[in-house]
């Protein structure tokens, strides 16, 4: 691969990763959405438990990022993906710490899931541009589906929509009690 090429994915992995955590500051976290993978989990110990959210991501990927290398060895993919991976891995974390400050973009939970949501998708999919990740979740679905077998895609499905309703469910536990 030539160098010009290399360095336009490794771009492309910290752009992404850029609006990946911008819209999860501005859009996702001020309206309690829990989109799933390791920004849910850090939405929902924000929420639940004051934890920051930079500090949660880096907690939870860089751990799964080390279990892939180790447990998934060569099917984890050419040193490349997995250098600009840990980029992005990195990277993700670092910007939703820099912009935590920033001001909603929205407090209307319909408008910052529809905004967050085409943020996400916009800047992973400038990532997998880039022909990396963000690790996260992504990691562990191939860890379980390397021992059970068990399709990726459902893996994948079933770790996210385990987040979304431990979400719900932490998100009604901490709600005041109606009158």
């Amino acid at each position: 691969m030539e160098k010009a090429a290399v360095w336009l994915d490794y771009f492309y992995v910290l752009l992404g990763s850029a609006i990946l955590a911008i819209s999860f500051n501005v859009f996702l976290l001020p309206n309690k959405i829990a989109s799933g993978g390791v920004s849910g989990i850090s939405t929902i110990l924000h929420w639940t438990l004051g934890f920051p959210p930079s500090y949660v991501q880096w907690a939870f990927n860089i751990p799964l990022f080390i279990a892939g290398v180790t447990i998934l060895g060569s099917s984890f993919g050419y040193l490349q993906y997995a250098v600009k991976t840990f980029v992005g891995t990195a990277f993700l974390p670092l910007v939703v710490f820099l912009t935590a400050d920033w001001p909603p973009a929205t407090t209307n939970p319909l408008l910052g899931a529809l905004f967050g949501g085409i943020g996400a998708g916009l800047g992973l999919g400038i990532v997998f541009r880039g022909k990396a990740s963000t690790g996260g979740t992504d990691l562990a679905a191939q860890i379980v589906h390397k021992f059970t077998g068990i399709s990726l895609g459902l893996c994948v499905v079933s770790i996210d929509g385990m987040i979304v309703l431990a979400s719900a469910f932490s998100y009604l536990w901490s709600m005041p009690c109606m009158p």
